[in-house]
């Protein structure tokens, strides 16, 4: 089945889960047509104009046993000069909660689809009326059931989530001379199965858990499997009414592999978009193999029912490792969120995880120039969830397995007209790989990314609204001789509603992109659309 067709049916799909269980429920689908211009400012290139055809759903679920929202488009560029680029693209968010059984069974499911860059290397231009280089199309789905009970003054969990991503890339990065060539990523399919048991303090002095999980994530080009287990107990020992000391050890084992390179005289052959290619007639290689005791200890603090913060240390991966949140509600309409974690990924199951983690009412802020997602949510007016991103898995196209740490914070707001939110984060991937042959290239390499994005929105009337939106990006590659890359921008747009139906909107917006020491761009586009929702 075709990506394309896979992200249709999976956002119906959410949709008619939620549908069941509604107590409130607004579907608004619809049909647009924009006109843009693109004007290159620095870097070469030509001024372009398009038209863009968009039709589109937006749904909203709320009810006592389900929760959902579903943001759908799909558009197609037509450009109106030889050489401007033609595309048809899609881009959505879904997440939906069901409870099956209510406090004892539930179903969720996630959905994505949206644009990013390729090869962080190289730069990429947000407006598909240019150019789509260096820019991959991804999809990425998941679903999967949650139980929950209690047996005396025991708690036991279990969950399972299987999830697949895909992705399309029609152009190669552009790279500096040297720079070796990678696999490209194509799809894969991860499942994550957990259990757990435990008791609150009480009838000890102490609370307790003992809790297992097992993952595995298959992808396609190179067959690459990644299998994870482990198992481990954890305590929560309380020091006053508000701290706990916490503690936890267990054992897990770590394996990945994949099959070898395609190479003629040691010299890896490339396909036509000039990719690495797989030989299957050699060995699987070792990517990772290694298992053993881990632990961390630290403190958890919760002074109220809106304020908790958790902390620990220890050694996991065979060095330290550092785990934490924090999430406080300022007000009933401002929530903050940061988390600090530490885990061995694919792209595909770090996508996944991630999508997982966002809430089921959000303001997602999206380019208008591309309809590329910034890479971060913002929680809805009535939820307080405070938001989630994707953007440390999203920094990238990857094939290789990683070991990936980092902190993620999300502020968001509503009061009265006013919405704002503000996301900032950092990320590094170190890469495991063959210590032998093509791929020993990124074998202990760092790839390094950090983000901030915001947007603040102001209800003008009952009939308009205006909003803007800014982000900037830095991607590092740990190979030798990679240039650091940075992009920044900031767009804002006006929109009125004419009636119930017909609304219009204006944007504009300005980007830059530049690779240390090679590419730079800096261009701006402006954009008139009308949209008619029925």
């Amino acid at each position: 089945m075709r990506p394309q067709t896979l992200i249709k049916l999976a956002l119906l799909g959410s949709a008619c889960t939620a549908m069941p269980a509604l107590a409130k429920t607004t579907i608004s689908p619809y049909l647009e047509v924009d006109q843009s211009v693109y004007a290159p400012l620095k870097g070469g290139g030509q001024a372009l104009a398009s038209t863009t055809l968009a039709a589109g759903v937006d749904v909203t679920v709320t009810g006592n046993r389900a929760q959902a929202q579903i943001n759908y488009r799909i558009e197609r560029n037509f450009s109106w000069r030889k050489g401007g680029a033609k595309q048809l693209t899609q881009s959505g968010i879904a997440r939906v909660d069901y409870a099956v059984i209510p406090q004892t069974l539930s179903v969720e499911t996630g959905v994505l689809a949206t644009r990013t860059s390729t090869d962080i290397r190289s730069i990429s231009v947000p407006n598909n009326s240019y150019s789509n280089q260096n820019m991959s199309q991804v999809y990425s789905v998941y679903a999967g059931p949650s139980f929950r009970t209690h047996s005396g003054a025991l708690n036991i969990n279990a969950a399972y989530r299987v999830g697949y991503t895909a992705v399309e890339s029609s152009t190669s990065a552009t790279l500096p001379a040297g720079q070796p060539a990678l696999s490209a990523f194509d799809h894969s399919v991860t499942q994550v199965a957990t259990a757990s048991v435990g008791m609150k303090s009480g009838a000890l002095p102490f609370g307790w858990t003992v809790s297992g999980a097992y993952s595995q994530d298959n992808s396609g080009q190179f067959k690459q499997r990644l299998v994870q287990k482990h198992i481990r107990g954890d305590v929560v020992v309380p020091i006053t009414p508000t701290v706990a000391a916490v503690g936890g050890v267990g054992y897990e084992k770590v394996k990945a592999s994949q099959q070898d390179v395609l190479a003629v005289g040691g010299v890896p052959t490339l396909d036509a978009s000039g990719n690495l290619q797989a030989d299957p007639s050699l060995p699987r290689v070792i990517d990772a193999d290694f298992g053993g005791l881990y632990w961390d200890a630290g403190v958890l603090w919760r002074p109220t029912n809106h304020t908790s913060l958790e902390a620990r240390v220890g050694r996991r991966y065979g060095s330290l490792s550092y785990t934490g949140s924090f999430s406080t509600a300022l007000s009933e309409a401002t929530v903050l969120r940061v988390g600090i974690y530490d885990e061995i990924d694919t792209f595909g199951s770090q996508l996944n995880n991630s999508l997982a983690a966002l809430p089921t009412s959000f303001q997602a802020v999206q380019n208008p120039f591309s309809g590329q997602y910034g890479g971060c949510v913002y929680g809805g007016q009535t939820t307080g969830s405070g938001g989630g991103c994707l953007s440390s898995a999203l920094q990238s196209v990857s094939a290789s397995v990683y070991r990936s740490r980092g902190i993620t914070a999300v502020l968001s707001s509503h009061h009265g007209p006013w919405g704002y939110g503000v996301a900032a984060g950092y990320s590094r991937r170190t890469f495991l790989t063959p210590n032998t042959g093509v791929l020993a290239v990124l074998n202990g390499v760092s790839d390094q990314s950090a983000f901030l994005q915001a947007y603040l929105s102001r209800q003008l009337t009952p009939q308009s609204e205006f909003n803007t939106n800014l982000y900037a990006n830095w991607f590092k590659s740990g190979i030798i001789g990679a240039p650091a890359v940075t992009s920044l921008g900031a767009s804002g747009t006006y929109s009125r509603s004419f009636g119930n139906h017909l609304s219009g909107t204006a944007s504009l917006g300005v980007f830059s992109a530049d690779a240390q020491g090679g590419q730079d761009n800096v261009s701006a586009s402006a954009l008139l659309g009308m949209r008619y929702r029925f």
